[in-house]
């Protein structure tokens, strides 16, 4: 399905193809299934970001790592150059997200969730949920 939408945004012409952190050979022949994230992320991501900064293009994915878990990732607008990401992670469900961490160097930056103690991540070691995640959103116009 996620293969389906991703070939359907490339002959749209609506996928752009520019490097800000992450290969453009990511394997998308298996993995997960990449989501709008939902409103209520939206909600708690915006309410953590310093003034005059929210998000857009907005996805999310399911942890492989973690049981009842995502990752968000997310433009973050407001910014001299709009095109930072800033990738997040959340506990629970999509519609009621638990705990709330900073994952990558924009999310920790702009704002106020502690950054995530994962030592794999902490060393741009992303598993391959969220590079697909990643790209994905680095792809959108």
């Amino acid at each position: 399905m996620r293969l389906i939408a991703f070939i359907l945004c490339v002959l749209a012409g609506a996928c752009v193809d520019t490097d800000r952190s992450f290969p453009p050979d990511v394997d998308y022949s298996e993995g997960p299934v990449v989501t709008m994230a939902s409103t209520t992320h939206l909600a708690i991501i915006n309410e953590s970001l310093a003034d005059g900064l929210s998000v857009e293009k907005a996805h999310a994915v399911r942890s492989e790592s973690h049981e009842f878990a995502h990752y968000i990732a997310a433009r973050i607008v407001g910014l001299e150059d709009n095109q930072s990401i800033g990738l997040w992670f959340m506990y629970d469900g999509m519609d009621v997200p638990g705990d709330a961490f900073s994952v990558n160097g924009s999310a920790r930056e702009y704002s106020r969730f502690p950054a995530m103690d994962d030592d794999a991540i902490a060393g741009n070691e992303f598993p391959h949920e969220v590079e697909v995640l990643f790209d994905l959103v680095n792809r959108l116009p």
